[in-house]
């Protein structure tokens, strides 16, 4: 993971952490910028709507990575939210989305929490770890590891 942050290491599936980490870092009235590129970025804001928070998704289509940078950073600007949300690899389609761009919006605009959905990618393509960008990054690597079935 090339990190120097702690790691908690959980047993479950890749769920377990995401929900986790939205009810230990979210409470009811906070607002989360989900930034939809799949099922998986459109779930984590339905998921934190059902925590009681304001969420607002800027929504690409789903074959497409997070780009127009300038519409994210509106988004951020105008709604100041405590948290933005994000998916590294969507898993359906397959597209890895440029994370660290994300962390620079969040240290420019005072955004408190960074959480990144790595279910899928963790441990599988290359990973840029930008100090103090990234605020929560949830991983099950099973998901991107090889496996040798039997």
């Amino acid at each position: 993971m090339n990190t120097r942050n702690d790691v908690v290491i959980m047993t479950g599936e890749g769920m377990l952490a995401l929900w986790s980490g939205l009810k230990s870092c979210l409470a009811p009235g906070d607002r989360v910028l989900s930034l939809v590129t799949g099922v998986f970025g459109d779930g984590i804001g339905d998921m934190a709507a059902s925590l009681g928070c304001e969420v607002r998704k800027v929504t690409f289509a789903f074959n497409e990575t997070i780009h127009e940078m300038d519409r994210v950073e509106a988004a951020v600007r105008e709604f100041r939210p405590h948290m933005i949300t994000a998916v590294h690899c969507e898993t359906p389609s397959g597209t890895l989305n440029p994370i660290e761009g994300l962390g620079d919006l969040k240290r420019q605009y005072g955004v408190p929490l960074l959480y990144v959905d790595a279910v899928a990618s963790l441990g599988g393509p290359p990973w840029i770890w930008t100090p103090g960008a990234w605020t929560c990054c949830w991983a099950d690597p099973r998901n991107a590891f090889p496996r040798r079935r039997a």
